[in-house]
């Protein structure tokens, strides 16, 4: 992908992503009560492998 494109994508995105969950949050739906419903030990367990695999990728991109 072309490295002038990527801001511009950001540019795009964000403001588009805020207007998103500001509207979501005027109409009283509640982001939130999904990630509540989750157990903490899933977070405590998906978070590291999560990282891990995105190190990995990052690293094995970079070689």
């Amino acid at each position: 992908m072309n490295r002038e494109a990527l801001p511009l994508i950001f540019a795009i995105f964000i403001p588009i992503i805020l207007v998103f969950l500001i509207m979501i949050q005027i109409n009283g739906y509640d982001l939130t009560s999904f990630f509540r419903k989750i157990d903490l030990i899933y977070y405590i367990i998906v978070v590291p492998i999560a990282l891990g695999f995105m190190v990995a990728i990052m690293k094995y991109k970079k070689v």
